[in-house]
């Protein structure tokens, strides 16, 4: 990483977890064991933050939730109710 800062290369870095799986800003203790704010790219990689140029943040406009924990935008009184049930599908996420 630091030949490459020194040499002028590019660096292209990406996040996977979300940032309520974060350690710090996290929903704890159901978290990460790492920072996925762009912060980590500084305590995980070692990249001074004066080296970080560009950065593109994408979203998601809820939140998804693997295993247990809590789910801060699950809404229990809330019915969709169909009128043709083959056209109702409900998408998860993980195991």
């Amino acid at each position: 990483m630091h030949k490459a800062l020194t040499t002028g290369k590019r660096i292209l870095v990406e996040g996977a977890n979300a940032l309520m799986l974060d350690i710090d800003f996290g929903t704890y203790p159901f978290v990460t064991s790492s920072s996925t704010a762009v912060g980590g790219i500084c305590t995980g990689l070692g990249i001074p933050p004066r080296r970080i140029g560009k950065v593109i943040g994408v979203m998601k406009a809820y939140t998804t939730r693997v295993g247990g924990g809590p789910f801060p935008t699950e809404q229990l009184n809330v019915r969709i109710s169909c009128d043709n049930q083959q056209y109702a599908f409900m998408y998860v996420t993980g195991g």
